[in-house]
């Protein structure tokens, strides 16, 4: 079956262009995750692993980067709208996958995707989710 999934979240980016702007930094993370699972993979004894191999990801695709909430400072500022729309995108994304996934492996319950948004929610407020999101997982 195909691996988890891997989704980057930048958060508070202020340029709505990132995503184009960002074209090398994508790619220049990937060869990073590269060289970080063929590290990996050595010390497993095994040759020639990509992260595409253990995980899938599309630098496309796969990054996110959602705008700050205020415009401003609160109590005064204004709410970006940016920052819904981005969210709803976001948010569009990890249900289409969680539907994909259901056509071809166990689907999840409804109490366990509660479980699994409310986990993600949580380190999402908490700004978290570098590193714990991986333990959240349901």
């Amino acid at each position: 079956g195909k691996g988890p999934i891997c989704q980057f979240v930048h958060q508070n980016v202020g340029d709505v262009c990132a995503h184009d702007q960002n074209l090398r930094g994508r790619q220049k993370l990937l060869e990073q995750l590269d060289q970080m699972t063929e590290a990996a993979a050595k010390l497993e004894k095994l040759d020639q692993v990509k992260f595409s191999d253990v995980m899938e990801y599309d630098p496309d695709k796969s990054n996110w980067y959602i705008p700050g909430l205020w415009h401003g400072t609160p109590p005064m500022a204004a709410v970006n709208t940016g920052y819904s729309e981005h969210v709803f995108d976001l948010k569009k994304c990890l249900i289409h996958s969680l539907l994909e996934r259901s056509k071809s492996e166990r689907a999840l319950t409804i109490p366990d995707f509660i479980k699994w948004m409310s986990g993600l929610w949580e380190q999402v407020k908490n700004e978290n989710f570098i590193f714990s999101f991986q333990n959240s997982l349901v």
